[in-house]
């Protein structure tokens, strides 16, 4: 499942990246080495934006994996292995593993679309509860 970035995180920085596009222009229009710093900055500010209301999804869980692609590195991939759960606890989700150990993946509710975290929330309640029942 594909969780999308929350639509204000990517408007906002959409009209950051615009501001600044503007400020640059009106501010150092006349200017030569302020102005493509401005330009640079703003529009691939604005180029995130656009990519986050998109093609770039926030989390994706699977079966197997939870992971979070715009964090580098290792830190943004847990491993679910077969008798791990899926939970949602303090609005992240977290990897239970036998013997009281908790993985937490570093996505936040606050981050996430809202229909697309509460369908994930909806489809890891039912299949806990399928898992429960093939016990």
């Amino acid at each position: 499942m594909r969780i999308r970035f929350a639509r204000w995180v990517a408007m906002s920085m959409l009209t950051s990246g615009a501001a600044i596009v503007v400020v640059g222009l009106v501010a150092f229009g006349d200017v030569s080495e302020a102005l493509p710093i401005f330009l640079i900055f703003g529009l691939g500010l604005a180029g995130f934006g656009a990519l986050y209301l998109g093609p770039i999804p926030y989390v994706i869980v699977t079966e197997t994996a939870v992971r979070v692609p715009i964090v580098m590195g290792g830190a943004g991939h847990l491993d679910v292995g077969p008798r791990d759960r899926l939970l949602i606890r303090d609005n992240r989700i977290t990897v239970s593993r036998p013997g009281s150990q908790r993985d937490t993946a570093p996505a936040y509710r606050v981050l996430a679309h809202r229909g697309d975290w509460d369908a994930l929330v909806r489809e890891l309640a039912a299949h806990n509860r399928r898992r429960a029942t093939e016990r």
